[in-house]
């Protein structure tokens, strides 16, 4: 069995905790966009895990942890609430790659005034405190070879999936609650609004998601 897949994002309430009944509504809301195509979308961002990803139903779940006594990363403890969910069917004829290849999608915070790199030799990345990132995989067959240099690349239409998704899934609620994504700096113990999203043209690879157990093929030489 591979690793389950798994990522986080982080929401903040601009105003009062949001109510119990509310955050039920903005998680299943949040499903929503999961299994269904958001504007600007060809598919669903679920449509591109890999067929290795049950689709059962409400075989995925969603876990939800209070973050904010704990901005400096200290333990969480047990989620707050745990939504499941049905992954929405494959994308049609996709090609099999290993389960550890992943895309990553990165978003950050307002860079205001810091710089890349801190004067002096410290070493130290400001900016690097307003960046976010996620991998999703495994993927379904979503990449394609270069036209001109030949090089494996991620197809442009993923791409434009995933940013819409992240311009889709930016704000939830339901009625009193709403939340916004937010960057989250662990060393600087905050949070800041997301204000833009990237993705590259090239897969990754999460070594912890490959197949552990592969099959061996041998034979006595000559």
């Amino acid at each position: 069995m591979i690793d389950d897949s798994s990522w986080h994002l982080t929401y903040n309430s601009n105003g009062p905790p949001v109510a119990a009944a509310d955050l039920d509504g903005i998680l299943t809301q949040f499903v929503t966009k999961l299994t269904t195509a958001q504007t600007g979308m060809s598919a669903a961002l679920g449509a591109y895990y890999s067929k290795v990803i049950s689709r059962a139903a409400n075989a995925c779940s969603i876990d939800v942890y209070d973050f904010g006594p704990h901005l400096d990363g200290s333990p969480m403890g047990s989620p707050i609430r745990t939504k499941l969910w049905t992954c929405p069917t494959v994308l049609t004829g996709p090609i099999a790659y290993p389960e550890s290849v992943a895309v990553s999608l990165g978003y950050a915070s307002d860079y205001g005034t810091d710089p890349e790199f801190a004067p002096g030799p410290s070493k130290a990345r400001p900016r690097a405190t307003h960046r976010n990132r996620f991998y999703f995989g495994p993927i379904a067959g979503t990449l394609i070879s270069d036209t001109t240099t030949f090089r494996c690349k991620v197809a442009p239409a993923m791409i434009t999936d995933f940013l819409s998704w992240m311009s889709a899934a930016f704000t939830l609620n339901s009625g009193s609650g709403v939340v916004n994504l937010v960057q989250w700096s662990l060393k600087e113990a905050r949070v800041l609004p997301a204000v833009t999203a990237w993705m590259d043209d090239r897969a990754d690879t999460i070594r912890k998601r490959a197949d552990p157990n592969p099959i061996r093929t041998s034979r006595t030489i000559p």
